[in-house]
């Protein structure tokens, strides 16, 4: 599994105990779902794009996954923030996960 997320909007002024934001969530180069956090303290809820099911975006459902996407959130809003650079994609690859 190789995630990454792209039009990444995060929302730091509504975040409380996660982060609140909006991704598409791809797999390898291919957009898998859209992912979103309210940022109330509850997981990523994941919606399938057209074309896919909820059971082929069921093993992003987990607690290892949903760590690693808000990681990356986390990157992109650094990024960001510090480096006066806006970025459309960050990439983290998941080694071992769902293979």
């Amino acid at each position: 599994m190789e995630l990454s997320l792209k039009k990444v909007k995060y929302f730091d002024e509504m975040s409380e105990e996660t982060p609140c934001f909006v991704a598409e969530l791809y797999d390898k180069g291919v957009h898998m779902a859209t992912v979103k956090n309210d940022g109330h303290g509850g997981g990523n809820m994941l919606y399938p794009v057209k074309g896919k099911t909820y059971k082929e975006i069921a093993k992003y459902d987990n607690f290892e996954v949903e760590a690693d996407i808000f990681g990356m959130v986390y990157d992109y809003d650094t990024v960001t923030k510090y480096q006066n650079k806006g970025i459309s994609t960050v990439n983290k690859k998941l080694e071992g996960i769902g293979n």
